[in-house]
């Protein structure tokens, strides 16, 4: 499921006149083309408590003043990440996340 995800989403970008990389300029032939790939048939699944967990996030930042620059952005959205993976990571310690790759297998994450 997160290889589909990824795949729509950078699909969509890729719409975009500059690409989904932003290196294709207008007239030439983008050097960075977007092309989807497949997952290889693996089936592993992330739960989290039980759960299959969603293949892929998305976070709204409410800025109070209007407007973030790019660097509190990529600040944010990286203390954000780090603080999934620490929740993930602790929930695994207690045994209630964990990859699976059919139900009722799998094993727990590991940093």
């Amino acid at each position: 499921a997160m290889v589909a995800a990824a795949n729509r989403c950078f699909a969509f970008a890729e719409e975009h006149p500059r690409g989904a990389f932003r290196f294709a300029r207008e007239g030439l032939e983008n050097p960075v083309p977007f092309h989807a790939v497949d997952a290889q048939g693996r089936a592993e699944r992330l739960l989290i408590d039980g759960a299959e967990a969603p293949a892929m996030t998305f976070w709204n930042l409410d800025v109070e003043a209007g407007v973030l620059g790019s660097a509190a952005y990529r600040q944010e959205m990286a203390e954000r990440s780090a603080r999934a993976i620490r929740r993930w990571l602790s929930l695994a310690d207690l045994g209630r996340a964990g990859v699976a790759a059919a139900p009722g297998g799998g094993g727990g994450l590991r940093p």
